[in-house]
């Protein structure tokens, strides 16, 4: 086999002369694409794969990079869209007249309109980690009890 010259990337090249029947290529390839892969399963879609060359191996890396673009693409689009959609929702709640208190599996107050603040508890919207617990005695208990009956009958 003729010369070849291995680079502080280890790519190694074929000198010339070399014979082609029995050289190959090593890339790096395998390591970049992994790791790049391993960050974007982590939720890093700005990550991108950077491999030199203009052989298969690099179609690969495109390729993985244009899914890569696609995927951070429908993640901004998607997440406007619910934005959107949870806006819509809390000026639809917080237009109501009634009392209305969104309330999480655990007890936690994920909503609370300007008629439940007014009435219930003043100072409940601008608390940091609203809970049952901050609503008067009455209220809790009948919020506590409507919430194990959702969560029992689904």
């Amino acid at each position: 086999m003729g010369a070849a010259a291995l680079t502080s990337t280890g790519r190694i090249y074929r000198a010339a002369g070399a014979d082609d029947a029995a050289f190959h290529y090593r890339y790096p390839v395998g390591g970049v694409l992994q790791q790049t892969a391993r960050r974007i399963g982590e939720g890093d879609l700005a990550v991108r794969a950077r491999v030199a060359g203009s052989d298969e191996i690099r179609a690969l890396a495109d390729d993985f990079n244009a899914m890569a673009d696609r995927l951070q693409r429908y993640r901004a689009s998607t997440l406007g869209e619910l934005l959107e959609a949870q806006s819509a929702l809390h000026a639809a709640i917080d237009s109501l007249p009634d009392p209305v208190l969104v309330v999480g599996p655990s007890g936690d107050l994920r909503d609370v309109n300007a008629a439940a603040e007014r009435l219930l508890a003043p100072g409940l919207g601008a608390a940091k980690s609203p809970t049952l617990d901050l609503l008067p005695e009455p209220v809790r208990s009948a919020v506590a009890a409507a919430r194990d009956r959702v969560l029992r009958v689904g």
